[in-house]
């Protein structure tokens, strides 16, 4: 393990360094249309959110909404979170990592609220037959979806 001073005199000598190679591209792709949720391609910002099937005639689109809860504002802090941390260290320090990720569960508050859909964008589209060499995708660098039909 190096030194704080050793750490910090190699640093200009890291500025000097090549880049390194880019990386392979990110993307999700699929040859045809998502026939469920969990294979629709996400997009969203965090606060908005979307599932995209990718439908060729009738495209639906999923929307969420941060705002829409199952539940209503309550009080989580767990004052007996801090309880349960000497034993996760322990499992951890023992490679036990199984255990540590139930005891985990003791520092958390309760669970049993989650976000609500918005609703559903249909949109239909009248030139839509005859499609080949169909694909979808997000590119996960630049967060852009394409859906081509070369």
């Amino acid at each position: 393990m190096p030194t704080r001073r050793q750490f910090l005199s190699a640093i200009p000598a890291l500025a000097l360094a090549s880049p390194p190679d880019p990386a392979p591209d990110l993307k999700l792709w699929y040859l045809q249309p998502a026939s469920l949720w969990t294979d629709a391609l996400p997009l969203g910002n965090g606060r908005l959110g979307a599932m995209v099937f990718g439908q060729i005639e009738t495209e639906r689109i999923a929307l969420n909404e941060d705002t829409l809860w199952s539940g209503s504002p309550r009080p989580w802090n767990n004052p007996h979170a801090k309880d349960a941390l000497p034993d996760i260290r322990r499992a951890v320090d023992e490679a036990r990592y199984h255990d540590a990720d139930t005891l985990c569960k003791k520092m958390q508050g309760p669970y049993n609220q989650s976000y609500q859909p918005l609703g559903n964008l249909i949109l239909k589209f009248d030139q839509a037959e005859n499609v080949t060499n169909y694909r979808r995708e997000l590119d996960l660098d630049t967060g852009k979806k394409r859906l081509s039909t070369p």
